[in-house]
C-alpha cells in the first residue's frame, strides 16, 4: 500500500528559503507540493509543484485569501519561507487553522505599544530561569568555550573571529531533541563554518536546548543565537531565539543527508524520526560564489531506479543531467534496482536510453544492495558513490560499503 501523501504548501516571503524548501520536498512521493507567492516574486521551478499567486490587501483580506487557498487545495501542512518574523507572519500563525511545520513557536512574539514585534516572552523566561538557577551563565560560557576552541582551524580564511553561533535544533513529537548543530558566522566574511566537534559540550547544550524547548513547547525546527559579547551578563549571552532557521542551515543539513523539511512531514505524520548524517562535514565546501558543494571524487555511480531515476513514470531531470555528465566524463554507471516490472520496458516508457548504464543489476527483496556493490567492486577500480531515495538503502550501503551515499535531493551538491 502506498504511503499517505501530505498536501503541503510553502508561503514564500523569501525566494532563497522558498527555493531551499522546494528542493528538499519536490522529489518526495510523500508530498503534494504547492508554492504560494506574491505575484511580483520570481519562482523558476515547475517540476512536481503547483504555483499560486496571491494578492495583497488588508489583514482581513490576506487571512481570508489564505484560508480560501487552504480549503480549496485541502492543505494539511504549511511552511513559511522567511528569514524574519514580521507582523504578517504572526498574523498567519495565529489565525490559520493549519499545522505550520516551522512555526510552532511564532506565538512567543508579542507587540509593544508602537505595534513593533518583540520577543518579550523569551526574555521573561530567561530572567525567570536566571533567578531559578545560577547555572545559566556557566552553561552558556561552557558551551561557548568548548565549541569555539580551535574553531579557526576549520576556517578557510585562517585566523578570524566568529561573530556568533547559531544552533540549529529539531524536536520531535515526543519532545526529544534529535538535532543540535552549531553554525559559525564570521564577522569579516560571509563564510559559515559547520562544526560537529561538540561531544565535550553536548550535555550542556542538550540541557539548555531542552529547557528552552520545554518552556515554549517547540516542535520541529528552530534555532537560537549566542553572541560573543564578553561584557554580557547572564541572559544577555542569548542574543535572540529564531523560530525560523536561516536557510543556510537547512542547505548544510541537506548536503549531509538530513532533510529538515521532509523530517517535518514525517513528524507531522506522527512517525518516529531517526537522524543519521551520511556525508562528512569536512567534505562540504563553499565556492567563490558562496554556493555549497560536496568535494568528492568518484568514477563509479551505483543508482536506484524507482523514485530516483524515475518518479511517477517520468524521468527526473536533475538525475538525467548527472548521468549524462557522468557518461561524457567516461564514468561507470550501474543501475541497481528492485524494480518489479520489466526494467528495460520501464526505461523505454520513460524515454531513457538503457545504453546510458554500463550495467543493470536486479536486486531481490531478500538481498542487500550493499552486498551487490561489494561483489561488483571486486571487478571495478575507482571511487564509488551510491544514489537512492530510500533511507534504509542508503544507511545499509553507507554502513557496509563505506562510500558516499545521496538522496535525489542531494544531487545538486555534486553536479558542479
Amino acid at each position: 500500500m502506498r504511503d499517505r501523501i501530505v498536501t503541503t504548501a510553502i508561503i514564500s516571503f523569501d525566494e532563497d528559503i522558498c527555493n531551499e524548501i522546494y528542493k528538499s520536498l519536490c522529489y518526495s512521493t510523500h508530498v503534494n507540493l504547492i508554492i504560494i507567492k506574491n505575484k511580483d516574486q520570481q519562482f523558476l521551478y515547475t517540476y512536481r509543484c503547483k504555483v499560486i499567486d496571491i494578492n495583497e490587501g488588508s489583514d482581513y483580506e490576506i487571512i481570508a485569501n489564505y484560508k480560501r487557498l487552504i480549503e480549496e487545495n485541502n492543505l494539511e501542512l504549511l511552511f513559511i519561507a522567511s528569514s524574519i518574523i514580521n507582523k504578517e507572519i504572526i498574523l498567519l500563525a495565529n489565525h490559520l487553522d493549519i499545522n505550520i511545520a516551522n512555526g510552532s513557536s511564532f506565538k512567543c512574539y508579542e507587540k509593544d505599544s508602537q505595534d513593533n514585534l518583540i520577543n518579550d516572552i523569551t526574555r521573561k523566561f530567561l530572567i525567570e530561569y536566571l533567578n531559578e538557577t545560577n547555572n545559566l551563565r556557566l552553561e552558556l560560557e561552557e558551551i561557548i568555550s568548548i565549541v569555539t576552541k580551535d574553531v579557526t582551524k576549520y576556517s578557510q580564511l585562517g585566523t578570524v573571529e566568529a561573530k556568533k553561533i547559531v544552533f540549529d535544533c529539531f524536536r520531535d513529537r515526543h519532545g526529544n531533541t534529535i538535532l543540535v548543530t552549531p553554525i559559525f558566522y564570521f564577522s569579516d566574511s560571509l563564510e559559515r563554518i559547520f562544526y560537529n566537534g561538540i561531544d565535550d559540550a553536548i550535555d550542556s547544550i542538550i540541557h539548555f536546548v531542552n529547557k528552552l524547548g520545554d518552556r515554549f513547547g517547540f516542535r520541529g525546527p528552530w534555532s537560537f543565537d549566542i553572541n560573543f559579547d564578553q561584557d554580557a551578563i547572564g541572559y544577555d549571552y542569548l542574543k535572540e531565539i529564531k523560530f525560523l532557521p536561516a536557510h543556510t542551515g537547512w542547505i548544510f543539513h541537506r548536503a549531509k543527508g538530513i532533510n529538515i523539511p521532509l523530517l517535518c512531514v514525517q513528524d507531522f505524520l506522527d512517525r518516529d524520526i531517526q537522524i543519521m548524517p551520511l556525508i562528512d562535514s569536512n567534505k562540504l565546501m563553499w565556492s567563490a560564489e558562496m554556493e555549497l558543494f560536496i568535494d568528492i571524487e568518484y568514477s563509479v555511480i551505483f543508482i536506484d531506479l524507482d523514485e530516483t531515476v524515475i518518479i511517477e513514470n517520468e524521468k527526473v531531470p536533475i538525475v538525467l543531467d548527472l548521468l549524462k555528465k557522468a557518461k561524457s566524463d567516461s564514468k561507470i554507471i550501474i543501475l541497481l534496482t528492485r524494480h518489479k516490472k520489466n526494467i528495460i520496458s520501464t526505461l523505454e516508457k520513460s524515454f531513457i536510453d538503457v545504453g546510458i548504464f554500463n550495467k543493470v543489476i536486479h536486486v531481490l527483496e531478500s538481498e542487500k544492495k550493499s552486498d551487490k556493490i561489494k561483489l561488483e567492486s571486486e571487478n571495478i577500480n575507482g571511487k564509488m558513490i551510491f544514489i537512492d531515495n530510500e533511507f534504509p538503502e542508503r544507511r545499509d550501503v553507507s554502513n557496509n560499503c563505506n562510500i558516499p551515499v545521496f538522496d535525489v535531493n542531494g544531487i545538486d551538491f555534486i553536479l558542479q
